[in-house]
């Protein structure tokens, strides 16, 4: 390749785009015993905040792409936990440690007007070493400010992988904010059980059933599928011979998605090796006068957990009126990559005194993007060295660079 002389170099064209957000948050908490009821005490919990946004972003030079936002949002929520039975008090022994409790709160957000959320749960300890939980939680998210007031950046002669053809091109990409996304409503259901076999170690084994559904998700994309070009056509411009020329990557809002999985975590906080004993105070007259011992030397300490989860069903749906997506089956928002129907996560550290260390690790399964097209035919998976690697049909003896979600 030729070197750009310095007079081509002065020609070159540079978009800078500069966003600044600020934030100023209070709240105030108040909690305690409501009523006293035969299995205990009714807590409850206040709560109130108050927070102020502004965010602005802008291209240097015009006046146009200037976005600015500022966002206010009052809030209040009410909790309580009502304990049923407990062995403890002697009221309805037989069935344990139960206890049921209810969270909603209540948003009135500037532009948005009033946001609800709730939590509703039960647990339940029949003996002491098992847990079982069931709860729903229900919430409404906006999408983070500077989602809104990202200045718009257009990019000229960007590679972009076009899944409708199978070929790489070069586009216009359109980057930056979206001021008319919708808040996010996710709705999850868990039911749990939990056992800590040993009595002299925090040692928890847990097990998770989770159904998730969620409204109006914010995407934001660095590529884009053929399903998600049909989808949002109006995004993507091409030429009389088909060419894609131009591609608006701005976040929207996705119509909904249901994700049924089962996670199971093995977790451990434990020190390591034997307590030192006190040492022996003296005694006598003397002993006023001789200095308090030293504090015991600190133990190191491990905590360690496990984290492994199977997705039963993903499915995400783009418009109302399109056909659903399987992300376990070769569909994918991102465009590299479905989603994993297992993965595994690994943290583990130490500490001794004020020294900490830690390592964290993930491995999940392959994932693939579906397509009719060879090219466009992709299989994601961990090659030599932990590398994430991606093969199409039609370059299987070849690795191409890639990345797994």
């Amino acid at each position: 390749m030729a070197r750009v002389s310095p007079e081509a170099a002065a020609l070159r064209l540079a978009d800078r785009s500069r966003t600044v957000t600020g934030t100023l948050l209070t709240e105030a908490v108040a909690n305690g015993p409501l009523v006293r009821l035969p299995a205990g005490d009714a807590q409850i919990t206040l709560s109130g905040d108050y927070a102020r946004s502004r965010s602005s972003g802008s291209l240097p030079g015009l006046r146009d792409t200037t976005l600015d936002l500022t966002r206010t949002t009052g809030g209040a929520s009410v909790n309580a936990d009502l304990p049923i039975a407990s062995a403890n008090q002697d009221v309805l022994a037989f069935l344990g440690q139960l206890s049921v409790n209810g969270m909603i709160g209540v948003s009135d957000v500037s532009d948005y007007g009033r946001l609800l959320s709730s939590n509703y749960g039960l647990t339940w300890s029949p003996v002491r070493p098992v847990q079982l939980i069931a709860s729903v939680n229900a919430a409404q998210t906006l999408p983070a400010i500077a989602l809104l007031t990202n200045p718009t950046v257009t990019t000229p002669n960007t590679p972009f992988f076009d899944f409708t053809t199978g070929t790489s091109v070069l586009v216009t990409t359109i980057a930056g904010g979206n001021p008319a996304l919708d808040p996010e409503r996710r709705r999850l259901v868990t039911l749990g059980v939990a056992v800590s076999p040993i009595k002299a170690r925090d040692l928890r084994l847990t097990l998770n059933y989770l159904q998730t559904r969620i409204d109006n998700q914010t995407a934001t994309l660095g590529s884009a599928t053929q399903a998600f070009q049909t989808a949002f056509a109006g995004a993507f411009q091409r030429d009389a011979t088909g060419q894609l020329v131009s591609a608006d990557l701005r976040p929207v809002n996705i119509a909904r998605e249901r994700e049924t999985k089962v996670q199971a975590t093995i977790s451990l906080s434990t020190p390591i090796g034997r307590a030192l004993a006190p040492p022996t105070p003296p005694v006598g007259i003397a002993a006023k006068d001789v200095p308090p011992p030293a504090p015991p030397r600190p133990r190191p300490h491990l905590n360690m957990s496990m984290t492994t989860t199977w997705r039963l069903d993903d499915r995400l749906l783009l418009r109302s009126e399109g056909p659903a997506l399987d992300l376990l089956d070769g569909d994918t928002l991102t465009g590299t990559g479905g989603r994993p129907r297992w993965e595994t996560e690994l943290n583990l550290s130490g500490s001794l005194g004020a020294a900490r260390i830690g390592v964290f690790g993930r491995l999940q399964g392959p994932t693939r993007i579906r397509s009719d097209l060879a090219a466009s035919d992709l299989r994601f998976q961990v090659g030599p060295g932990w590398c994430p690697i991606a093969r199409s049909r039609s370059t299987r003896s070849s690795n191409v660079p890639g990345r797994a979600t």
